[in-house]
Protein backbone atom coordinates (compact mmCIF):
# COMPACT_ATOMS: atom_id res chain seq x y z
CA UNK A 1 0.00 0.00 0.00
CA UNK A 2 1.27 3.44 -0.84
CA UNK A 3 0.83 5.36 2.37
CA UNK A 4 1.46 8.67 0.65
CA UNK A 5 -1.85 8.39 -1.25
CA UNK A 6 -3.79 9.10 1.88
CA UNK A 7 -2.53 12.64 1.95
CA UNK A 8 -4.82 14.41 -0.50
CA UNK A 9 -6.26 16.44 2.30
CA UNK A 10 -4.76 19.90 2.09
CA UNK A 11 -5.11 22.21 5.02
CA UNK A 12 -6.06 25.01 2.68
CA UNK A 13 -9.43 23.39 2.00
CA UNK A 14 -10.39 24.28 5.52
CA UNK A 15 -8.17 27.26 6.17
CA UNK A 16 -7.94 29.86 3.41
CA UNK A 17 -6.15 32.63 5.18
CA UNK A 18 -4.19 35.67 4.11
CA UNK A 19 -1.33 36.79 6.30
CA UNK A 20 -1.80 40.40 5.21
CA UNK A 21 -4.46 42.34 7.08
CA UNK A 22 -5.31 46.04 7.20
CA UNK A 23 -6.17 46.71 10.82
CA UNK A 24 -8.00 50.08 11.10
CA UNK A 25 -11.60 49.71 12.31
CA UNK A 26 -14.22 50.14 9.59
CA UNK A 27 -18.00 49.91 9.30
CA UNK A 28 -20.48 47.85 7.24
CA UNK A 29 -20.27 44.28 8.55
CA UNK A 30 -20.60 43.33 12.20
CA UNK A 31 -20.76 40.28 14.44
CA UNK A 32 -23.42 39.13 16.85
CA UNK A 33 -21.74 37.23 19.67
CA UNK A 34 -23.14 34.84 22.27
CA UNK A 35 -20.77 33.49 24.91
CA UNK A 36 -23.36 31.33 26.69
CA UNK A 37 -21.48 28.15 25.65
CA UNK A 38 -18.11 29.49 26.80
CA UNK A 39 -17.96 26.78 29.48
CA UNK A 40 -17.96 24.28 26.60
CA UNK A 41 -15.10 26.09 24.90
CA UNK A 42 -17.07 27.65 22.06
CA UNK A 43 -18.50 31.04 21.18
CA UNK A 44 -21.49 31.50 18.85
CA UNK A 45 -20.98 34.02 16.05
CA UNK A 46 -23.52 35.45 13.66
CA UNK A 47 -22.64 38.07 11.07
CA UNK A 48 -24.80 40.89 9.74
CA UNK A 49 -23.54 42.21 6.42
CA UNK A 50 -24.73 43.54 3.10
CA UNK A 51 -21.34 42.91 1.50
CA UNK A 52 -20.72 40.26 -1.16
CA UNK A 53 -17.02 40.09 -0.24
CA UNK A 54 -15.33 37.14 1.41
CA UNK A 55 -15.44 37.13 5.20
CA UNK A 56 -13.10 35.60 7.77
CA UNK A 57 -13.59 35.03 11.48
CA UNK A 58 -10.33 35.29 13.37
CA UNK A 59 -9.62 33.65 16.75
CA UNK A 60 -6.54 34.96 18.54
CA UNK A 61 -5.21 34.04 21.98
CA UNK A 62 -3.85 37.10 23.74
CA UNK A 63 -1.10 35.52 25.85
CA UNK A 64 0.26 32.97 23.40
CA UNK A 65 -0.40 34.99 20.25
CA UNK A 66 -1.71 31.89 18.47
CA UNK A 67 -4.34 32.61 15.82
CA UNK A 68 -6.61 30.82 13.36
CA UNK A 69 -8.96 32.19 10.67
CA UNK A 70 -12.19 30.57 9.51
CA UNK A 71 -13.84 31.22 6.16
CA UNK A 72 -17.46 32.29 6.78
CA UNK A 73 -20.32 31.66 4.36
CA UNK A 74 -23.48 33.74 4.73
CA UNK A 75 -25.61 30.62 4.33
CA UNK A 76 -24.13 29.21 7.55
CA UNK A 77 -25.95 31.68 9.79
CA UNK A 78 -24.81 31.39 13.40
CA UNK A 79 -21.67 29.26 13.80
CA UNK A 80 -20.01 27.84 16.93
CA UNK A 81 -16.34 28.79 16.90
CA UNK A 82 -13.98 26.65 19.03
CA UNK A 83 -11.60 28.38 21.43
CA UNK A 84 -8.79 26.01 20.63
CA UNK A 85 -5.76 27.59 22.29
CA UNK A 86 -6.46 26.69 25.92
CA UNK A 87 -7.34 28.98 28.82
CA UNK A 88 -6.46 32.48 27.65
CA UNK A 89 -7.78 35.91 26.78
CA UNK A 90 -9.31 35.72 23.30
CA UNK A 91 -10.11 38.24 20.60
CA UNK A 92 -12.75 37.17 18.07
CA UNK A 93 -12.46 39.33 14.95
CA UNK A 94 -14.34 39.79 11.70
CA UNK A 95 -12.41 40.58 8.52
CA UNK A 96 -13.72 41.49 5.07
CA UNK A 97 -11.81 41.09 1.84
CA UNK A 98 -10.86 44.39 0.20
CA UNK A 99 -8.50 43.06 -2.46
CA UNK A 100 -6.44 40.05 -3.44
CA UNK A 101 -4.95 38.66 -0.21
CA UNK A 102 -5.94 41.77 1.74
CA UNK A 103 -8.55 41.87 4.51
CA UNK A 104 -9.78 44.73 6.66
CA UNK A 105 -10.93 44.51 10.26
CA UNK A 106 -14.68 45.09 10.60
CA UNK A 107 -15.52 44.12 14.17
CA UNK A 108 -13.98 42.48 17.25
CA UNK A 109 -14.99 41.01 20.58
CA UNK A 110 -12.91 40.19 23.67
CA UNK A 111 -13.53 37.35 26.10
CA UNK A 112 -11.67 35.43 28.77
CA UNK A 113 -11.70 31.63 28.99
CA UNK A 114 -10.73 29.99 32.28
CA UNK A 115 -11.98 26.41 32.64
CA UNK A 116 -11.05 24.13 35.54
CA UNK A 117 -10.67 21.27 33.03
CA UNK A 118 -9.93 22.61 29.57
CA UNK A 119 -10.17 19.10 28.07
CA UNK A 120 -13.97 19.30 28.33
CA UNK A 121 -13.70 21.49 25.21
CA UNK A 122 -13.13 18.27 23.25
CA UNK A 123 -16.68 17.15 23.94
CA UNK A 124 -18.26 20.24 22.37
CA UNK A 125 -20.01 20.63 19.03
CA UNK A 126 -18.41 23.29 16.87
CA UNK A 127 -17.81 24.49 13.33
CA UNK A 128 -15.08 21.83 13.00
CA UNK A 129 -16.93 18.97 14.73
CA UNK A 130 -20.66 19.71 14.26
CA UNK A 131 -22.05 16.65 15.99
CA UNK A 132 -25.03 18.36 17.68
CA UNK A 133 -26.56 19.01 14.25
CA UNK A 134 -25.86 15.50 12.95
CA UNK A 135 -28.76 13.21 13.93
CA UNK A 136 -27.51 10.22 11.93
CA UNK A 137 -24.15 10.45 13.64
CA UNK A 138 -25.72 10.67 17.09
CA UNK A 139 -27.93 7.64 16.40
CA UNK A 140 -25.04 5.58 14.98
CA UNK A 141 -22.82 6.36 17.97
CA UNK A 142 -25.57 5.30 20.38
CA UNK A 143 -26.08 2.08 18.41
CA UNK A 144 -22.38 1.23 18.30
CA UNK A 145 -21.77 1.90 21.99
CA UNK A 146 -24.90 0.29 23.42
CA UNK A 147 -23.93 -1.65 26.57
CA UNK A 148 -20.35 -0.35 26.34
CA UNK A 149 -19.20 0.82 29.77
CA UNK A 150 -15.75 2.40 29.54
CA UNK A 151 -14.48 5.16 27.29
CA UNK A 152 -12.06 2.67 25.74
CA UNK A 153 -14.87 0.25 24.88
CA UNK A 154 -16.84 3.07 23.29
CA UNK A 155 -13.79 4.26 21.38
CA UNK A 156 -12.92 0.80 20.09
CA UNK A 157 -16.45 0.09 18.86
CA UNK A 158 -16.58 3.39 16.95
CA UNK A 159 -13.03 3.14 15.62
CA UNK A 160 -13.62 -0.42 14.39
CA UNK A 161 -16.79 0.63 12.59
CA UNK A 162 -15.05 3.52 10.80
CA UNK A 163 -12.02 1.47 9.75
CA UNK A 164 -14.15 -1.37 8.41
CA UNK A 165 -16.97 0.62 6.81
CA UNK A 166 -15.61 3.96 5.56
CA UNK A 167 -13.25 3.87 2.58
CA UNK A 168 -10.61 6.41 1.68
CA UNK A 169 -11.23 8.31 -1.56
CA UNK A 170 -7.92 9.55 -3.05
CA UNK A 171 -9.74 11.30 -5.92
CA UNK A 172 -12.23 13.37 -3.93
CA UNK A 173 -11.91 17.08 -4.62
CA UNK A 174 -13.32 19.69 -2.26
CA UNK A 175 -13.77 23.46 -2.52
CA UNK A 176 -11.78 26.07 -0.67
CA UNK A 177 -13.16 26.46 2.84
CA UNK A 178 -14.46 22.88 2.89
CA UNK A 179 -15.82 21.67 6.20
CA UNK A 180 -16.67 18.03 6.76
CA UNK A 181 -20.23 16.88 7.56
CA UNK A 182 -20.18 13.65 9.60
CA UNK A 183 -23.70 12.67 8.52
CA UNK A 184 -22.66 13.01 4.87
CA UNK A 185 -19.59 10.85 5.45
CA UNK A 186 -21.71 8.14 7.04
CA UNK A 187 -24.21 8.29 4.19
CA UNK A 188 -21.57 8.18 1.45
CA UNK A 189 -19.27 5.67 3.12
CA UNK A 190 -16.14 7.40 1.75
CA UNK A 191 -14.01 10.44 2.45
CA UNK A 192 -10.67 12.15 2.71
CA UNK A 193 -8.66 12.26 5.92
CA UNK A 194 -10.56 15.30 7.22
CA UNK A 195 -13.82 13.36 6.82
CA UNK A 196 -12.41 10.42 8.76
CA UNK A 197 -11.10 12.52 11.65
CA UNK A 198 -14.23 14.68 11.93
CA UNK A 199 -16.49 11.63 11.80
CA UNK A 200 -14.55 9.86 14.54
CA UNK A 201 -14.55 12.98 16.73
CA UNK A 202 -18.27 13.57 16.18
CA UNK A 203 -19.21 9.97 17.00
CA UNK A 204 -17.04 9.88 20.12
CA UNK A 205 -18.02 13.30 21.46
CA UNK A 206 -21.70 12.49 21.09
CA UNK A 207 -21.27 9.61 23.58
CA UNK A 208 -19.07 11.57 25.99
CA UNK A 209 -15.58 10.51 24.91
CA UNK A 210 -13.08 13.36 24.50
CA UNK A 211 -11.57 13.51 21.01
CA UNK A 212 -9.48 16.07 19.12
CA UNK A 213 -9.28 16.69 15.39
CA UNK A 214 -5.63 17.34 14.61
CA UNK A 215 -3.99 18.95 11.56
CA UNK A 216 -0.35 18.63 10.63
CA UNK A 217 1.93 16.12 8.95
CA UNK A 218 3.02 12.50 9.29
CA UNK A 219 6.51 11.16 8.61
CA UNK A 220 5.54 8.77 5.80
CA UNK A 221 3.64 11.28 3.69
CA UNK A 222 4.49 14.42 1.79
CA UNK A 223 1.35 16.52 2.32
CA UNK A 224 -0.68 17.87 5.19
CA UNK A 225 -2.89 15.44 7.03
CA UNK A 226 -5.69 15.16 9.59
CA UNK A 227 -6.01 12.57 12.34
CA UNK A 228 -7.29 12.27 15.93
CA UNK A 229 -6.20 12.21 19.52
CA UNK A 230 -8.58 10.33 21.83
CA UNK A 231 -8.60 10.53 25.62
CA UNK A 232 -8.99 7.24 27.46
CA UNK A 233 -7.17 5.39 30.23
CA UNK A 234 -5.94 8.73 31.54
CA UNK A 235 -4.00 9.91 28.49
CA UNK A 236 -4.28 11.21 24.94
CA UNK A 237 -3.66 8.53 22.31
CA UNK A 238 -2.82 9.25 18.66
CA UNK A 239 -5.30 7.56 16.31
CA UNK A 240 -5.22 7.64 12.49
CA UNK A 241 -8.42 6.08 11.12
CA UNK A 242 -7.62 7.09 7.53
CA UNK A 243 -4.44 5.03 7.45
CA UNK A 244 -6.00 2.10 9.26
CA UNK A 245 -8.99 1.97 6.88
CA UNK A 246 -6.51 1.48 4.06
CA UNK A 247 -4.55 -1.15 5.98
CA UNK A 248 -7.84 -2.96 6.62
CA UNK A 249 -8.83 -2.80 2.93
CA UNK A 250 -5.40 -4.17 1.96
CA UNK A 251 -5.61 -6.97 4.56
CA UNK A 252 -2.45 -5.58 6.16
CA UNK A 253 -1.74 -5.59 9.91
CA UNK A 254 -2.26 -2.39 11.92
CA UNK A 255 -2.60 -1.13 15.47
CA UNK A 256 -5.05 1.56 16.57
CA UNK A 257 -2.42 3.42 18.66
CA UNK A 258 0.14 5.37 16.66
CA UNK A 259 3.50 6.78 17.77
CA UNK A 260 2.96 10.47 18.50
CA UNK A 261 6.57 11.21 17.56
CA UNK A 262 5.75 10.33 13.93
CA UNK A 263 3.18 13.14 13.75
CA UNK A 264 3.86 16.85 13.71
CA UNK A 265 0.92 18.88 15.04
CA UNK A 266 -0.07 22.23 13.55
CA UNK A 267 -3.53 22.73 15.10
CA UNK A 268 -5.81 20.83 17.46
CA UNK A 269 -9.56 21.35 17.54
Amino acid sequence: MKTARIMTFVLAVLLTISTEFNMPQAHGSMMRISAQNKTKGTVSVGIRTDSDKRLRIGVQAGNSGDAYYFTYQKSEGVVDIPLMFGNDNYVISLYEEIGDKYYELRDSYDLDLQLSDYNTVYLSSSLIVPWADAPTTIAKAAELTKNKKSDFEKFHAIYKYIVENISYDPYKTVPSGYRSDPDATLAGGTGICLDFSVLQAALLRSVGVKCRVVYGSEKDVDRLHSWNEVYFRGRWVTIDPTKDAQYYAAHAPYNYAKLAKNYKVTYKF
